[in-house]
């Protein structure tokens, strides 16, 4: 009966692992949007005219708010600061989809998914690759 609970309560731990990778995923593709709307207003408003960004301002540069703070910078800056925030956010959004993979495999190998999907299946989805074989369901 131990062992049973021990189980159960490893399938329940990686599920809540792989929920939290998952809002992760989302929360950073959220930023990711946002800083490409950023990107797209500088390279749009900002391309050598005189202008602020945003509230019609004639002063050079945007503002940008990293943490809560509003910040006047330069076109440049700017773009430079979220370049790398997106960078950053590329990096993370990565990592928790590798993350996402090898947690979706432990919860196969510990029964947390159907029994109907084979381990070949399983791992083509979790690496997007398949090796070629063909299942001769009908002859």
């Amino acid at each position: 009966m131990e062992e049973l609970q021990q189980a159960v309560s490893e399938v329940e731990r990686l599920g809540e692992e792989f929920l939290t990778a998952k809002a992760q995923v989302v929360e950073c593709d959220r930023a990711r949007n946002a800083n490409r709307e950023a990107l797209t207003a500088i390279r749009k408003k900002g391309g050598g005219e005189s202008e602020l960004g945003c509230f019609g301002s004639t002063s050079k540069g945007f503002l940008l708010r990293p943490g809560g703070v509003f910040i006047r910078l330069s076109n440049e800056q700017a773009t430079s600061i979220l370049q790398r925030d997106q960078a950053r956010l590329d990096e993370e959004v990565q990592k928790s989809r590798q993350d996402m993979k090898i947690i979706t495999r432990s919860l196969h190998e510990k029964g947390g998914t159907p029994s109907h999907l084979s381990p070949g299946l399983l791992n083509a989805m979790i690496t997007l690759k398949d090796d070629g074989r063909m299942l001769e369901e009908e002859t």
